[in-house]
């Protein structure tokens, strides 16, 4: 997005953003670190911007958040849905690339001006201003950006969840997606004293919970190779889920474990949700993911993306890569 378009879109948010009485802030279901961490920083900014003439600014998730991001500032005063539900005159959504993304909280958009931030370059257009950079590694860029524009500089308890944000979307800064941008934003988040990195990095990608261990533990010991093991899938079940306690977003990243295994070029994780079709997160090598993911309704970026499919979670994860091998896409 050219410099000076951004500035314009900045600058008509901030004017509704002025009159504004009642916010929610909004990101996708199932939500990783770099939804969490946007949001939080996005509504702890706004808040403190324009608190004086607000009634409320609210963030409101789709499902409890796991314990995996309990040290982000502000996570406590996150609404579970359907606390929080009201009628809002404007709602601001981060991370999500598409309605579909919001779950049941979609019916907070009606009858308000909708705001978009986002990262992803398959994207469908649902709200009034969209401010969209398909480039960057992670939506918390464009966040830091806004909350550069409207308060000078992120706080030191926004600086923690934009790092928490980017790092976690791009594995630590060092994943495909991470561009010269991500390490620029993420180079000046390290001047602040409350960004520890090795706190961080530990909490992201080296901590894990007893529940989330026996769920890997699953994942692991069934998972399926298909085209000479250029492609690993593997399941995740509520059954699973119940009975580990595990919670859904203590499975972010679990996708990762599975494409890790040497050959695989294109991972395939269904997990079973609570409210419709089975959701499906890719990665890839080199393959382009988000063609596949649009095959069933979803989408993301090239080598990171996600779909729903409406099967069991062993039985999705298989259409799925059948769909990849019969389309010679791997």
């Amino acid at each position: 997005m050219e410099r000076q378009i951004k500035i314009d879109l900045f600058a008509t948010i901030e004017k509704r953003l002025s009159t504004a009485s009642k916010i929610a802030v909004l990101c996708h279901a199932y939500g990783d670190g770099d939804c969490y961490g946007s949001a939080l920083a996005l509504q702890s900014a706004v808040s403190r911007v324009y608190g004086q003439n607000l009634t409320c600014c609210t963030l409101i998730s789709q499902e409890a958040v796991g314990s995996k991001y309990s040290f982000m500032p502000g996570i406590e005063n996150i609404k579970v849905w359907p606390d929080g539900q009201d009628k809002y005159d404007l709602v601001l959504t981060v991370d999500t690339a598409s309605t579909q993304l919001l779950g049941s909280r979609v019916q907070l958009l009606d009858g308000a001006y909708v705001i978009s931030f986002d990262h992803h370059s398959s994207f469908t257009a649902y709200a009034d201003v969209d401010v969209r950079e398909p480039h960057y590694g992670a939506c918390a860029e464009l966040v830091y950006e806004f909350i550069c524009h409207i308060a000078g500089e992120p706080t030191a308890e926004e600086a923690v969840c934009l790092y928490t944000a980017i790092s976690s979307d791009t594995g630590g800064l060092s994943q495909k997606n991470t561009t010269p941008n991500s390490m620029m934003v993420s180079a000046k988040l390290c001047e602040y004293d409350s960004v520890k990195v090795d706190d961080i990095s530990f909490r992201l990608f080296k901590s894990s919970s007893f529940a989330r261990n026996q769920v890997i533990g699953h994942c692991l010991s069934n998972e399926k190779q298909y085209a000479g093991g250029k492609i690993c899938t593997s399941y995740i079940t509520r059954q699973l889920l119940d009975e580990t306690g595990c919670t859904d977003s203590e499975t972010d990243g679990i996708v990762s474990l599975v494409f890790a295994t040497e050959g695989c070029e294109i991972a395939i994780l269904a997990k079973e949700t609570l409210d419709g079709p089975t959701k499906c997160s890719l990665r890839s090598k080199e393959a382009n993911v988000a063609q596949v993911a649009a095959h069933f309704g979803g989408g993301g970026h090239i080598n990171a993306a996600g779909c729903r499919v409406d099967a069991d979670a062993e039985s999705a994860a298989h259409i799925v890569a059948t769909y990849i091998i019969e389309n010679g896409l791997i």
